[in-house]
Parts: C-alpha cells; sequence; structure tokens
C-alpha cells in the first residue's frame, strides 16, 4: 500500500504518532507531504523549541529517501499513484480540502487513492463536509459523535518503553503533578511541581522510572502523552476522575485496578497508593498491568489496528 500522507506544520501527536508507526510499517510507501520535519534525527529546530521540549516523539525517524512529489503544483497529478489519500489534521486543512474536493472528486468512494481523514483537535466539534467523503477518525469522541466518526488514539513510540518494570523506586511520585487535588496529600505539596520540571528527556524518564506512581488527568482533551509516558516507564498511573470519560473516547482500556488507579479525591489517592506500597506482589501486577497497556498502543501497534480497520 502506498499512502499520502498530508502533513501540516509544527507538532501534533495524534498526526506524528500516526506517522511515526505507519513508517516503521510501510517504510518508503508512506510519503509525507510537505516533509515532516520535526519527525526526523537531522531536524535542523533545537528540542527545547519543540512542544513538550521535543520530549517522547519528535526528532527520532531516519530520513530515507523518499519519492516525494517535486512540489506542491504537482501534488494532485501525483496523487493517482498512491492507494490512501491520509488528511493528518484535517480540521486544520480546510484550504486543501477543498482544493482535492474539486481537483479529484473525493465525492466518489471509489476515486484513487481513497480519502481518510484525521481529527486529533482537542475539542469535539466535527468537520461535516469531510465526514461525507472518506473515514473521519476523531480523537475526542463524545456519545453523540461516536456513530460519526471511527476511534482513534495517541501512541507512543515503541522506543520508548523500558524492557520491564524497574525494581529501584525511591520515590512515591513522579515529580510532575499537574492535579490540584492530588497537593492535598503532604508528600506530593513538598516534593512536586505543577509545572515542567525537567530539562531533558532522559531526566523525566527516569524520574518515572524511579518513582511508584506517575499523576495523570484530562487536560484539554481526555487523551494525553501523559498517561502513555508514565505507563511506558514502568510507573504506575494514577487517573484523576478516570471514571467520568466516555467509554467512547481515548485513551481506551485503562481499567482501574488492573492497570491503573482512578480517583476522585486526595483520601481516595493517599488510601490506595498506601495499601499498594505495603503489598509489593500487588504494586507489580499494577505495574505490569501499565507497561502491558503501553505496549498495546505502542504507534506501530495504533498503526497496525489503523490499517486494518481501513478495510471494515
Amino acid at each position: 500500500m502506498r499512502v499520502l500522507y498530508m502533513t501540516t506544520p509544527g507538532e501534533d501527536y495524534l498526526q506524528d504518532g500516526l506517522f511515526y508507526g505507519l513508517r516503521k510499517r510501510l517504510g518508503a510507501d508512506l510519503v509525507d507531504w510537505p516533509r515532516k520535519d520535526v519527525m526526523y534525527t537531522n531536524c535542523a529546530k533545537s528540542s527545547a523549541d519543540l512542544y513538550g521540549r521535543g520530549f517522547t516523539m519528535w526528532k527520532l525517524l531516519p530520513d530515507i529517501e523518499i519519492e516525494r512529489p517535486p512540489d506542491a503544483a504537482s501534488i494532485h497529478d501525483a496523487a493517482s499513484g498512491f492507494d490512501l489519500l491520509v488528511f493528518a489534521s484535517i480540521r486544520r486543512q480546510r484550504g486543501e480540502f477543498v482544493s482535492w474536493s474539486r481537483r479529484r472528486g473525493l465525492a466518489r468512494f471509489t476515486d484513487r487513492p481513497t480519502a481518510v481523514f484525521l481529527d486529533g483537535e482537542d475539542k469535539t466539534r466535527l468537520l461535516i463536509p469531510a465526514m461525507l467523503r472518506g473515514k473521519y477518525y476523531k480523537r475526542e469522541r463524545t456519545r453523540g459523535t461516536a456513530p460519526l466518526t471511527r476511534p482513534i488514539s495517541f501512541a507512543i513510540p515503541s522506543e520508548k518503553l523500558v524492557l520491564r518494570v524497574p525494581r529501584d523506586k525511591p520515590r512515591r511520585f513522579a515529580t510532575h503533578v499537574q492535579c490540584d487535588e492530588a497537593y492535598r496529600i503532604p508528600w506530593i505539596a513538598e516534593n512536586c511541581e505543577s509545572k515542567y520540571a525537567f530539562d531533558t528527556e532522559a531526566g523525566y524518564a527516569n524520574d518515572l522510572r524511579s518513582s511508584l506512581f506517575g499523576l495523570t488527568m484530562k487536560k484539554a482533551g481526555w487523551d494525553c502523552m501523559r498517561h502513555y509516558e508514565v505507563a511506558a516507564n514502568g510507573c504506575v498511573p494514577c487517573f484523576w476522575r478516570l471514571s467520568q470519560k466516555p467509554a467512547v473516547c481515548a485513551p481506551f482500556g485503562l481499567i482501574d485496578g488492573v492497570n491503573c488507579i482512578d480517583f476522585t479525591s486526595a483520601e481516595e489517592l493517599g488510601e490506595r497508593t498506601l495499601a499498594l506500597e505495603a503489598d509489593p506482589a500487588a504494586y507489580g501486577r499494577l505495574a505490569q498491568g501499565a507497561l502491558d497497556w503501553a505496549r498495546e498502543h505502542t504507534a506501530e501497534a495504533v498503526a497496525d489496528r489503523w490499517l486494518a480497520s481501513l478495510s471494515s
């Protein structure tokens, strides 16, 4: 399968996570247009200037030889050589969508290439015209929009996962905590920070690996790279108000007591984490469950499921 992956500038966890996974699976048959510079190891932009200081997702892929259309003027004509046309951030690509609709007749599902749309925005609104022209994958879904869209989630590159749950964990909670409710726990108030606490990704990852628990929560949207980073480092995610998340919305597969802790109050969080500290076997099962969950949500695994879903 040859895929023309229409990109947008800047960092985008959903767009870039799927791109990473597809490149691992399809190699040079995945063609990014325009070239997504931030995904490549030779990106000239400093990691410090990237979103989230460039942690986890960016500047990871080797710059292999890709047969891209030579210029923007030729992109429509070149499309006939592809099986799939992916608008990787449709809400930001309305102009391109209108142009393709006029030039390629995207309303006809039998046209080559077949059009697919990714919507990774925090807001739950949909771009209705695109929904009528191809498969529409939406990150932040509600019960109302679920029947109209297909599910998709963030993903984490497999190279970011630890091989096993670390044994040496001197910290109770990881340093970075944004949940205000959690600061009612004295240990967190005394040892954690609400803002970026690390200048390097290695420092951030080491902090998670040396901690029993990592706090996470809904931010602008329910799906957040923090969930995956905590679990990928063998740390147990403690998710504030996870039970309020719509079942149709990512993240998928987090289950209280199996691979995470769902809490609604500082008292509940304190009691449950102290009980697990006192029961190493129970903690080990929970931490292993979290790491297994992260393995199910690597960029490669998400790309595999996404490719399989195209035929349904």
